[in-house]
């Protein structure tokens, strides 16, 4: 008899235990009685009924021996031990399981599991963490360091920090399923599990090493296979086009020189004429102006000229000109330029002005985060790397609910079948936050049926792939899915009297423009311009109505001219009634000044008083919500001073 570690009782093992009639349909949900938990993300957690410790299942049964189970049928026994203090669950559990005709071993105890898997082969153990005697994380590590190899599903009644899920990812569990969890999930899990060959979990030896070791040994001891080949890759970049604009020959010549080093080609052109012309029979990515030193107003004119013709509207254009003369660039940037270079022009330097103009050509990449293995992964880039998307890979689903708090993707693409936290406990989780909800969620799994089907879909995925994926399929479906959320997302985040973005909308991108250039090293200025003798005060309801349609009126072409005069990707806003916000990569103090005021005097010509206050990142504030603090403080101080004030400092 194998007694327990309390020594009170005999060890509770029952195999395939009659269990409570199961009423329920498919889709039950798997959980045991839970009370709130507040973690950095929300979960249930499952508490505990007082239980007689002295009560025991059933004396244990007679268990095939290793050898016995290789001689049954000719083939080995598929047998699961389920491990739970909690009997309710464990009936439950056990109910679940038994129409897929393994054996099933109930037990309570870490000593009366681990005393199974020693001495009887087991194809599956679902391990809880919180057992009778230990908890299921101590077992799992003490069965891999005598040497077991046994799959692991482990049960969690809350989410962990990340670092719980990698160790437990190197320790060579399978997979990590919170609870509640619905039929369908635990299904798809254990036949996936038994279907894998024994030997892809992870060695004890392994398991129990350094992380470095680790993980570099376990690329070469479970490859998983990768969805598709990845299309051939060409050899050599297709150039970038640009239009260089002047008759400068030093410029030119300049120019030239660098481009012979970079993947640019320049066509010289006289003027802005050329350009749209030129337009109408071959493609460019983008135009660079030439500035003379003297007369810098001619190449500005032209540069206005083109974007405001119909041929040219949405051209990204740059400047180049002699020195750095402040006044110039903050000249050039009302304008609507780009970029703008100094001599002397590097080959990179005129690289990464090429490459930022096509970009806000073609508009900003779609970011796409991938959840695989390292192959994997670089399988899915390798397919994607001809599509107009950014993809960034990472190792678990822990690891996505991690960086999400710092980022926002366009769409996430899962391989349901990476090591780890369940993609489908992931999908449910981002479901939950009203931040995600509508975040395009593809998963990809090689297990077809319908129960990975219906698993995927209640948990809100928006799409499930059957490995293997045709890559143009997988391209297609990507771009598909992005395209529809960005469009529906575009027309729900802008305000249709004045095209600006909602406040709501402004938050989040500007979230995100700041963290790219808390990456980069960049900075970014953020204004608020008010209206200036703001409308509302009239004493009776009609005129009240009559000034805010006013307000409303003059808010509409301010929203129109800020789009004609600043940069396309600058971000636009309406704050409040009377305000409206700008966030402006790349401008920092010294150029924000002059730039807000010719904005100013330009709104001034059009009957437009204003007042501005400006904040810069990360000089002022690192966080975003202080950096408007502080931006919408400085204009309530410059519009006490007076009309058309810029208040910095």
């Amino acid at each position: 008899m194998i007694t327990s570690s309390s020594g009170r009782g005999p060890a509770c093992i029952a195999t395939n235990p009659a269990p409570r009639r199961n009423t329920e349909p498919v889709h039950a949900v798997a959980t045991s009685k839970a009370r709130p938990m507040a973690p950095k993300v929300a979960a249930a957690a499952r508490g505990r009924e007082p239980r007689d410790r002295n009560a025991c299942e059933a004396p244990p049964p007679r268990l095939a021996t290793r050898g016995q189970d290789r001689d049954m049928a000719g083939k080995e026994a598929a047998r699961i031990v389920i491990a739970d203090a909690d009997d309710g669950f464990r009936s439950f559990l056990a109910g679940l399981l038994k129409p897929r005709g393994a054996e099933l071993v109930q037990v309570k105890t870490a000593k009366a599991a681990e005393r199974v898997i020693r001495e009887h082969h087991v194809s599956l153990a679902i391990i809880d963490s919180e057992l009778e005697d230990e908890s299921g994380t101590a077992l799992v590590a003490r069965l891999r360091k005598d040497g077991s190899r046994c799959p692991i599903i482990f049960m969690e009644a809350g989410w962990k920090e990340q670092e719980s899920y990698r160790h437990l990812t190197d320790l060579g569990v399978r997979r990590v399923m919170h609870k509640p969890f619905s039929a369908y999930e635990l299904i798809v899990e254990v036949d996936a599990a038994l279907s894998e060959k024994r030997d892809t979990v992870a060695p004890p030896s392994e398991a129990l090493e350094d992380a470095t070791a680790t993980k570099s040994r376990r690329k070469r001891s479970y490859p998983s296979l990768p969805a598709f080949e990845a299309p051939p890759s060409s050899s050599e970049a297709s150039p970038l086009t640009l239009a260089l604009v002047g008759r400068n020959e030093a410029i030119e010549s300049m120019v030239k020189a660098a481009a012979d080093d970079a993947v640019v080609a320049i066509r010289p052109m006289r003027d802005g004429d050329e350009v749209l012309r030129r337009l109408d029979v071959e493609s460019i990515d983008g135009a660079l102006f030439v500035l003379e030193p003297n007369d810098p107003d001619v190449g500005l004119a032209e540069a206005t000229e083109v974007l405001c013709s119909s041929t040219g509207k949405g051209l990204p254009v740059g400047f180049v000109c002699h020195g750095g003369d402040v006044s110039v660039q903050v000249d050039a940037i009302h304008a609507g330029g780009v970029v703008y270079l100094s001599t002397p022009i590097e080959p990179a330097h005129l690289q990464k002005a090429a490459t930022q103009m096509a970009q806000v050509r073609q508009g900003p990449a779609p970011l796409v985060t991938l959840v695989a293995s390292p192959r994997q992964a670089r399988a899915l880039s390798e397919a994607l790397e001809h599509a107009p998307v950014t993809t960034e890979p990472l190792a678990s689903g822990s690891a996505l609910v991690e960086h999400l708090e710092h980022a926002t993707p366009d769409l996430v693409l899962f391989d349901a079948d990476t090591r780890g936290v369940s993609a489908i406990d992931v999908c449910k989780l981002l479901r939950a936050s009203p931040r995600y909800h509508a975040l395009p969620v593809i998963l990809m799994t090689g297990h077809d049926g319908t129960e990975a089907r219906m698993a995927a879909f209640e948990a809100g995925a928006d799409d499930l792939l059957v490995k293997p994926v045709a890559p143009h399929e997988l391209v297609t479906r990507v771009l598909a899915r992005i395209q529809r959320v960005r469009a529906a997302r575009d027309v729900a985040d802008r305000d249709p009297q004045t095209g600006l973005l909602h406040r709501h909308a402004f938050v989040e991108r500007a979230h995100a423009m700041a963290a790219e250039a808390g990456r980069a090293g960049r900075v970014v200025a953020m204004c608020v311009l008010g209206l200036d003798d703001p409308s509302g005060t009239g004493e009776d309801l009609e005129k009240q109505a009559q000034e805010k349609q006013s307000d409303d009126k003059k808010l509409a072409a301010l929203g129109h001219l800020l789009g004609s005069r600043l940069r396309e990707y600058d971000l636009r806003a309406r704050w409040s009634e009377e305000e409206v916000i700008l966030a402006l990569p790349d401008v920092d103090a010294r150029t924000a000044e002059p730039l807000m005021r010719r904005l100013l005097d330009a709104l001034v010509m059009n009957g437009l008083e204003c007042s501005a206050g400006v904040a810069i990142f990360p000089a002022d504030e690192h966080v975003m919500e202080s950096l408007v603090r502080v931006a919408r403080r400085r204009w309530r101080r410059a519009r006490g001073n007076g009309l058309d004030v810029v208040t910095i400092g």
